[in-house]
């Protein structure tokens, strides 16, 4: 299948051995990846949620953690709704409860399973509609945030 085919997801970790592991069994998708939240931050905002159909976001990474990833995608309306599975090596409920109430659509516990995870990307890709703008809409959706953000909105 091309590159063009295939949905692109963003797999964002600083550990290089699961992001060699996803680029290695995730082979219905064309997987990008950042090596920490900032990149992954800068991946998305430069996408501006075009192409990025899904997000396979750490939680625990060391600067900008992936709640502040998860925070960030949530508040820019051209990827409020890019579906999220949270990947984490704690097996904690409140962890999982956090990411819950931040907007993650799944949760997977490391060591994950590479099938389940795509079984879970497929279905999450499957039932959200790509996000299609133009450089217009995007900035034009961006500069609203802004306005929004000034006037002390979300």
């Amino acid at each position: 299948m091309a590159d063009e085919d295939r949905p692109t997801i963003l797999v964002v970790d600083d550990d290089q051995d699961l992001l060699l592991l996803a680029k290695e069994s995730l082979l219905d998708f064309h997987v990008l990846v950042a090596g920490g939240g900032r990149e992954a931050i800068d991946l998305l905002v430069s996408a501006q949620g075009r192409s990025i159909r899904a997000l396979v976001l750490d939680l625990m990474m060391p600067n900008v953690d992936g709640f502040a990833v998860l925070r960030e995608l949530r508040a820019r309306p051209e990827t409020a709704s890019m579906p999220v599975i949270v990947l984490t090596a704690r097996q904690d409920l409140s962890v999982e409860q956090q990411a819950d109430e931040m907007g993650a659509d799944a949760f997977l516990t490391k060591p994950y399973n590479p099938q389940m995870l795509e079984m879970q990307l497929r279905m999450l890709i499957d039932a959200t509609p790509a996000i299609d703008l133009d450089a217009d809409q995007a900035i034009a959706l961006d500069a609203l945030h802004d306005l929004a953000e000034d006037d002390g909105g979300p």
